[in-house]
């Protein structure tokens, strides 16, 4: 022992060359999702984005995201008033990528693959925890 009163796992040790193992098999799934997805980021808006994003003024600053938590995500379309579609977390997400990236579409791509990564990894954690 070369730190006083910590020990020391043996390199050779079944427990770091599983746990490498599944730090490699993680990477592994990482650069494949990254890498089928990865083309999303050259996408532009697609269907009810440009309502949704564009055209909706209370993502466009901080002060609408308050409005999000008391009326439908489609409140500020006249036609779709009483839709009930309601979506505080979407709203405040997309408010913080729109503060970031602004109207441009590969911000808001590149969250979501972001996002997905972050999940992919979430779901590999809690399958080997069930194992």
């Amino acid at each position: 022992m070369s730190n006083g009163s910590r020990s020391q796992v043996p390199m050779s040790s079944p427990y770091l060359r599983e746990r490498a193992w599944r730090i490699a098999l993680l990477a592994g799934i990482l650069l494949l999702v990254a890498g089928l997805y990865s083309h999303v980021l050259s996408f532009q808006f697609v269907y009810d984005d440009t309502n949704l994003i564009l055209k909706n003024p209370r993502i466009h600053d901080w002060n609408g995201v308050f409005g999000a938590f008391s009326s439908a995500m489609w409140s500020f379309q006249q036609w779709t008033a009483n839709a009930g579609f309601y979506r505080p977390i979407t709203a405040m997400a997309q408010t913080t990528q729109w503060m970031l990236f602004g109207p441009e579409p590969m911000g808001f791509h590149a969250s979501s693959l972001v996002l997905h990564l972050m999940l992919t990894s979430l779901v590999f954690g809690l399958a080997l925890r069930l194992q």
